[in-house]
């Protein structure tokens, strides 16, 4: 069984009970991968700022970890994505979370998930966050699953649109069981 130590940093949706990082952790147990360390680092209602300072205060984890996870687009995507400048700013957040990263562990696999509200951009347009996180992705060789339009394309679009999909009363959380199980799942897959 391949053994990883992994660490998340995040908003809200990785912070939930029960929610895809916990699903994540389950499938990626059936699939032969052991998590044999987690530290979930994230905290809800942040954005990749806070992601960086979090990683800079738990230098020593990221030494001695294989995969790290960050999960900001929700949150980044309504404060960054309103402007130019907002977008420049975010850019070099994100990009300085990688490189950080990477350059206290040349060896650590990076993982960008992008969550996305029920009427997020991406149901209109590719949303600016997305669309840097994958071109910082690409640039940098890390992974970037971008949830919403993974479940579209598998599911179909009225699917992640649909208010079941999400708690109720909240379009930024997804429902549990049975978002976060599919959430988690694919999330899990791309580790193997």
């Amino acid at each position: 069984m391949n053994e990883i130590k992994l660490i998340t940093i995040g908003g809200s949706n990785s912070v939930i009970k029960g929610g895809y990082i916990d699903n994540l952790t389950r499938t990626a147990n059936n699939l032969g991968i052991n998590i044999n360390q987690h530290h979930n680092l994230a905290v809800g209602n942040t954005t990749s700022g806070y992601g960086l300072y979090q990683l800079k205060k738990h230098q020593e984890l990221i030494k001695d970890t294989d995969v790290l996870i960050i999960e900001y687009a929700l949150n980044d995507e309504f404060i960054y994505s309103l402007h130019t400048w907002d977008i420049r700013h975010w850019s070099r957040l994100y990009e300085w979370i990688i490189r950080y990263a990477k350059t206290i562990n040349p060896e650590i696999l990076i993982y960008s998930v992008i969550l996305s509200t029920r009427n997020g951009d991406y149901t209109q347009k590719i949303p600016p966050i997305a669309a840097y996180i994958n071109y910082l992705s690409e640039w940098y060789d890390c992974e970037c699953l971008d949830i919403n339009m993974i479940l579209a394309k598998q599911l179909g679009s009225s699917t992640v649109k649909s208010k079941n999909f999400y708690m109720p009363n909240d379009s930024a959380h997804y429902n549990n069981p049975v978002a976060t199980s599919l959430i988690g799942k694919i999330s899990a897959e791309h580790l193997t």
